[in-house]
């Protein structure tokens, strides 16, 4: 390796195992005849290790490893999808990965903040349209649909099969109603079945500026990525929208004005929205406080929460990520609404 490795990072030499960075893969990564000038860790990485790395060149990558190794087969799929994402335009340019080091290598996007809707909604459009793009590149990829359990968003609420913990009467009721609406899509799901992002949000879609100054959005993170109803990628980019605002998302999506059936898939898929965050936010809420024995609310206190007429959404808990009881707070207040919404 040529010239001298600025490690911009504090306490670099003391990172957990998982978070150590790998300056030989890096380098090995780099387009020929470029070398490492720096590197500094970035944050905001749940599962992920994500490091700037300058090249002497004055370009900059970013290289991305999971924390925990996974599945050599899943993060080759992983690599895969980003890979044809990034060759049609739809996520940032990809410079290299290692499927034995689990290591990806990306262009840097100097990213711009989100507007708000209201302020600006060029990005909110320009983003269902790379969306949709994004769907329809992977759609062939869905030679052979696997069954509907296995698929987004019923895999998120049905697998894995959560550990045994107390769970308020409503949810097991709740559950027999996501079996409807997997009855109701089964006919139409083939033609539909696509690749999903599975994790769509804003903080996985990066914007940069044009030469034009519109926002230019680049579609990241396929963590989570499998077959599945592309509607649900909308509903949950959506969430904190009125339901109108949705409809109008998934019209930039389509290129048209829904048909009635597509506006009916979209709600049915914002309701399973409901399902997921309730389902994934208190298996994990009783795994963390298991684990740091922390207290939770009693069977009789959730269900209280769940039967009260309240319609607080749980999108004003604000503090879910550390705190296992406002993760289990909000996964009551997603499981309540679920329920009233089906009236």
């Amino acid at each position: 390796m040529r010239g001298c490795v600025v490690l911009l990072i504090l306490g670099f030499t003391s990172l957990k195992s998982s978070e150590r960075i790998d300056i030989d893969t890096i380098q090995r990564l780099l387009p020929e005849g470029e070398s490492i000038a720096s590197l500094q860790k970035l944050p905001g990485g749940c599962t992920n290790n994500i490091v700037l790395c300058s090249s002497d060149s004055g370009k900059r990558y970013i290289y991305r490893s999971p924390k925990e190794r996974l599945d050599r087969r899943c993060f080759a799929t992983t690599c895969d999808i980003t890979s044809q994402a990034s060759n049609r335009g739809v996520s940032v340019p990809m410079y290299g990965t290692s499927i034995n080091k689990q290591a990806m290598l990306m262009e840097y996007i100097e990213p711009v903040l989100w507007p708000t809707y209201e302020d600006n909604a060029q990005p909110y459009i320009s983003t269902m349209l790379q969306l949709s793009k994004f769907h329809n590149v992977m759609r062939s990829s869905c030679i052979c649909v696997p069954d509907l359990a296995d698929t987004i968003p019923f895999s998120f609420i049905f697998n894995p099969q959560p550990p045994h913990y107390p769970l308020p009467d409503q949810y097991s009721q709740a559950l027999c109603k996501v079996g409807q609406y997997a009855q109701a899509l089964q006919p139409s799901f083939a033609e539909m079945a696509t690749i999903c992002h599975g994790d769509f949000h804003t903080g996985n879609v990066l914007l940069s500026r044009a030469e034009d100054q519109t926002l230019r959005p680049w579609i990241i993170d396929f963590d989570s990525a499998n077959t599945g109803h592309p509607y649900f990628d909308i509903a949950k980019f959506g969430c904190k929208f009125a339901e109108d605002r949705r409809i109008a998302l998934l019209q930039h999506y389509l290129g048209e004005e829904p048909r009635p059936e597509q506006s009916r898939q979209l709600r049915d898929m914002h309701a399973l929205f409901l399902m997921v965050v309730a389902k994934l936010r208190l298996s994990k809420a009783f795994e963390i406080a298991k684990e740091k024995e922390i207290p939770l609310m009693s069977l009789h206190e959730m269900h209280e929460v769940v039967s009260a007429p309240d319609r607080t959404s749980f999108l004003t808990i604000n503090d879910w990520l550390t705190d296992p009881r406002q993760r289990q707070l909000s996964a009551l207040y997603a499981l309540r609404e679920f329920i009233q919404q089906q009236g």
